[in-house]
This record gives structure tokens, C-alpha cells and sequence, in this order.
């Protein structure tokens, strides 16, 4: 019995397989994988970085006359990423919005160093105290800017009037008065709404109109239907309209020759 065991035992041993001794060439190639692997975790972790390939430039598309590169520049020293590819462009658009004469933004990444931004500013279609209008209805602070386009000078006396109205739909029914007023050679210089919400418009150059506060717009039509009749054109100095049936013209004095004895 002890020696069939024996036999068994040697039969198994010869069937063990002998162990396969690994390639000379497979350690440095395992090395060079490790090696890669670890640069391109490091470059990953430095691309991460916010101040990695940092952005040197800034350009501006669109015809801007508010907004200027130095703002832009602020808006992104801000951030917490100054690189090309960490910053957050998102971001950077909600801040520009939040300029006061931004209405729309886009910003996109040229590289390899430059931010572009394609603006579009509001444009202004009054001044109403000391508030530029623009054309959807926004109010914007003068500061120390100054229009240089012709515009209307609107003074409102009354604040309730401005959060209440329709800015814009006053104003353009003031610029098809003054499509009218274009036929006569008149222009709107300013004009003054009073806490009574009586209107007073200053006609350039020439006399002032006084409207009222109430059916301002259909009295200044009527009087312009009978403009052409009024005398001595040259000596107006105010047009009272407050009259249910008419109107009252007022021309200027002239002044008294003086006289020389002897």
C-alpha cells in the first residue's frame, strides 16, 4: 500500500506545470505606462490650475460708445479663473449683463490667449431728468456721459408719473408730434411735465407751448391746424392751449424806442 501511494505521488508531481519566468521586456514596458500615467495625471492637475495658459487679450465686437475694455477687464479679474481653460464663460456673461448699458452679451474663447466679446449696447431715445431712456423702457444714470445725437429732453416733476407710465409709449407719441412739428420747421427742445401733470414744451429756438394736463397730444394737433393762420410768427413767445374753444398767443414786447429832445 505504501508503495502504490509513493507512485501516485510521483505520477502528480510530474504533471505539476513549472512556473513561466515573465519576459525581460515587460518591466520597462510596465515603467513607461507608470510613467505616462503620471504625467498625464500632472498635466491634468496643472491644467486645472486657475492661472494656468492665462488669458493676456481682450477684444470687443459691436459698436460700443458706454462700455469700455477696462470694465470687461475688471469683470474678469474678478473671477476665480484667469486661465483659457478653466474660465467660466457663463459666468463672465451674467457680470457683463449686469453692466448698465449691456443688452446682450457673447463670449467665446480664441485661442491661444484672447477672450472676444460680441456686445450690443442700449441705445438711448431720451432724457428724462437725469436718466437716459432707452428704447425698452429701462432708465440708465446720465453720470457723466453726454449724448452727442439729438434727443429729447424730458423733465418729469412728478415721480409717480414715471413708475407709472408707459415711458416709451409717451415718448414715441412725442416723436410723431414731432414728425408734425418737422412741417412747420419746429422742433421739441425740452419739455416739462409738472406735478399736476400739466405739460410745458419748449420749441427751439422759437416759444413755448403750454398743453394742459389733460388731451395734451389732441390740443397740440389743433393748434398746429391753425398755425399757419397765427401772425407775426417771428415775435411768439408761448402758445397757451389750456382753453376749451382756442387759444391765447402771447409775442414778445418790444422795447420802447428811446426818445431824444432837442
Amino acid at each position: 500500500m505504501a508503495k502504490k501511494m509513493a507512485i501516485k505521488k510521483a505520477v502528480k508531481e510530474k504533471k505539476a506545470k513549472p512556473k513561466l519566468a515573465m519576459p525581460e521586456f515587460v518591466a520597462p514596458t510596465i515603467t513607461v505606462a507608470a510613467v505616462l500615467s503620471l504625467c498625464i495625471a500632472g498635466w491634468m492637475m496643472l491644467a486645472r490650475a486657475p492661472s494656468f495658459w492665462p488669458v493676456k487679450q481682450i477684444a470687443t465686437i459691436g459698436k460700443l460708445e458706454h462700455v469700455t475694455q477696462q470694465q470687461l477687464i475688471d469683470i474678469l479679474a474678478i473671477e476665480n479663473s484667469t486661465g483659457m481653460l478653466t474660465v467660466d464663460l457663463q459666468n463672465i456673461r451674467q457680470k457683463t449683463l449686469q453692466l448698465p448699458w449691456v443688452k446682450s452679451v457673447d463670449v467665446r474663447k480664441d485661442w491661444p490667449d484672447t477672450l472676444t466679446f460680441f456686445l450690443e449696447e442700449y441705445q438711448p431715445i431720451a432724457l428724462i431728468n437725469k436718466h437716459y431712456l432707452t428704447e425698452q423702457g429701462s432708465l440708465i444714470e446720465k453720470g457723466s456721459y453726454v449724448y452727442n445725437q439729438p434727443i429729447l429732453t424730458l423733465a418729469i416733476e412728478n415721480k409717480k408719473i414715471i413708475r407709472e407710465i408707459d415711458l416709451v409709449a409717451l415718448v414715441e407719441n412725442i416723436g410723431d408730434l414731432q414728425e408734425r412739428l418737422n412741417g412747420h420747421q419746429l422742433k421739441i427742445e425740452r419739455m416739462t411735465i409738472s406735478e399736476s401733470n400739466s405739460w410745458l414744451i419748449s420749441i427751439e429756438n422759437k416759444f413755448v407751448i403750454k398743453a394742459g394736463r389733460r388731451h395734451q397730444m389732441k390740443r397740440i394737433e389743433n393748434f398746429l391746424d391753425v398755425y399757419a393762420e397765427i401772425q407775426n410768427k417771428n415775435k411768439l413767445e408761448s402758445i397757451d392751449l389750456r382753453y376749451s374753444n382756442g387759444l391765447a398767443v402771447k409775442l414778445f414786447e418790444e422795447p420802447a424806442t428811446p426818445v431824444q429832445n432837442g
